[in-house]
């Protein structure tokens, strides 16, 4: 179907704005995810979600440790000093993302199903050919 046709889509960066370290259920649930692709970066406000990782890049304040977990997939931990507003963390969060897409996900969102990314990808591939038709179409018209 539609999800299956977004199987080579990209990396997508799940950003995880206020991470906590009680949120661990959450990241098993995004690693369940049925995309491959995923770089899936945490940003932890420093009060207790900001222990172990490899690899550590120092960007100001900010902590980064990049975590591999297999070949398709990436952990990014980001270890912030506590911020005022959400959308500081997903500032924080972008800064540090590889990916060619980004998906926002909160704790407190919950998706039954284990294909949201792959659905997303794929609803996103379907309007980009929809105007890509529309576009030409139009072309054809004036042209």
């Amino acid at each position: 179907g539609d999800a299956a046709a977004a199987a080579d889509g990209g990396v997508v960066s799940v950003i995880v704005p206020r991470f906590r370290a009680f949120d661990h259920w959450l990241v098993a649930r995004i690693l369940n995810e049925t995309y491959a692709r995923l770089e899936l970066v945490l940003v932890a406000d420093g009060r207790d979600a900001c222990g172990g990782g490899s690899a550590e890049i120092e960007h100001g304040d900010v902590q980064v440790k990049v975590v591999p977990l297999s070949a398709a997939r990436t952990l990014v931990h980001v270890c912030t000093p506590a911020l005022r507003y959400a959308s500081e963390y997903v500032r924080v969060g972008l800064s540090v993302a590889t990916g060619d897409f980004i998906a926002l996900w909160t704790p407190l969102e919950y998706y039954p199903r284990n294909d949201r990314i792959a659905r997303q990808l794929a609803a996103l591939h379907y309007a980009n050919a929809v105007v890509r038709r529309y576009a030409a179409a139009g072309d054809a018209e004036n042209g």
